[in-house]
């Protein structure tokens, strides 16, 4: 059986899946996609806390926005 964490890598962004990460999902059994997403909420609980302020992070967000924005 494949190990969790190399499944877990096909999937390139869990909170905005590109369409490949959704038919990969898909063609999972049950039982895979309930592991799959364990490991990622197992993975989450043991990172730590970022150092960044929320201020810190949300002005980051708005800039890679406004970079994608900017070039589409």
């Amino acid at each position: 059986m494949t190990d969790q964490r190399s499944r877990a890598q096909k999937i390139s962004s869990f909170a905005a899946p590109t369409e490949d990460d959704l038919a990969y999902f898909d063609s999972l059994s049950a039982g895979e996609q309930r592991a799959l997403l364990q490991a990622e909420i197992d993975k989450g609980f043991a990172g730590g806390l970022s150092d960044r302020t929320f201020d810190e992070i949300v002005a980051e967000a708005r800039a890679k926005f406004e970079v994608r924005r900017s070039s589409s």
